[in-house]
C-alpha cells in the first residue's frame, strides 16, 4: 500500500486521456442527457485537479503542512496515507456512483458538484490568504468552479428544498471532516510528543 499511497496521483494522470476520449464519444445532444454527461465528466475534471495538487507540479501535502499548519519537520497533519484516503474514495468511488444514481438519487450528484464548487472557491481564497499560488489553484479556478457551478445550477431546478440543503450539507461536511481530521492528527502528534518528552526526561 505504501507505493499506492505515494503514486496514486500518477496513476490518475495515466487514465485521463482515456477518460476524456470516452467523454467525447458520449457527447450528449443536450437536455437531461447534458446533466448526465456533466455528472460523468465530473470525475475526469476532478482527476485533473488532483494531478495538479499531487503530481504535476504537486506539493499540496507540503503546502498544507507548512503554510497552513506551520509544520516543517514532519508530514503532519497530512501524510501520504491521509492524502490517499481523502481523495481516492471520493473521486474514484462516490463521484462515479453519483453519476450512476443520477435519476434515483440526484442529491448525490448535486453534492458532488457542490464539493467541486466549494473546493475551487477555497483554493481561490487561499490565493489571497497566503499571497500566491497554491497546488490546485489553476484547475480549481478554471475547472472546478465553472463545472461545479454549471452542474449544480442545471440540477437545482429539479431538487426539492430538502435535497438542495442535503447536497450542500454533504459538500460542506466533506471539507469540514478534512479539517477536523487534520486538527485531530495534530493533537494526537503533540500528545505523543509530550508523552515521549516525559518518558525521556526532556520535558521542562
Amino acid at each position: 500500500m505504501r507505493w499506492l499511497y505515494r503514486n496514486w496521483a500518477y496513476a490518475t494522470a495515466a487514465v485521463l486521456p482515456g477518460a476524456f476520449a470516452m467523454l467525447l464519444l458520449l457527447w450528449p445532444a443536450g437536455g437531461r442527457a447534458g446533466v448526465a454527461w456533466l455528472a460523468w465528466a465530473h470525475p475526469a475534471v476532478y482527476f485533473m485537479h488532483q494531478v495538479e495538487e499531487h503530481a504535476w507540479p504537486g506539493g499540496f501535502k507540503r503546502f498544507v503542512n507548512e503554510r497552513v499548519f506551520g509544520i516543517t519537520d514532519r508530514d503532519l497533519p497530512l501524510d501520504d496515507r491521509a492524502v490517499f484516503w481523502i481523495n481516492v474514495p471520493l473521486t474514484w468511488g462516490f463521484f462515479p456512483l453519483s453519476a450512476l444514481w443520477l435519476e434515483a438519487a440526484p442529491v448525490c450528484a448535486a453534492s458532488c458538484f457542490a464539493i467541486s464548487l466549494t473546493n475551487g472557491i477555497l483554493h481561490t481564497a487561499a490565493l489571497f490568504r497566503f499571497g500566491g499560488w497554491n497546488p490546485g489553484l489553476v484547475t480549481g479556478f478554471s475547472l472546478l468552479i465553472p463545472v461545479g457551478w454549471i452542474g449544480y445550477a442545471r440540477m437545482h431546478a429539479g431538487l426539492s428544498g430538502a435535497e438542495a440543503l442535503a447536497a450542500w450539507a454533504i459538500a460542506i461536511g466533506v471539507h469540514a471532516a478534512i479539517v477536523v481530521y487534520a486538527l485531530l492528527a495534530l493533537r494526537r502528534a503533540r500528545a505523543s510528543d509530550e508523552r515521549e518528552a516525559h518518558r525521556t526526561g526532556s520535558a521542562p
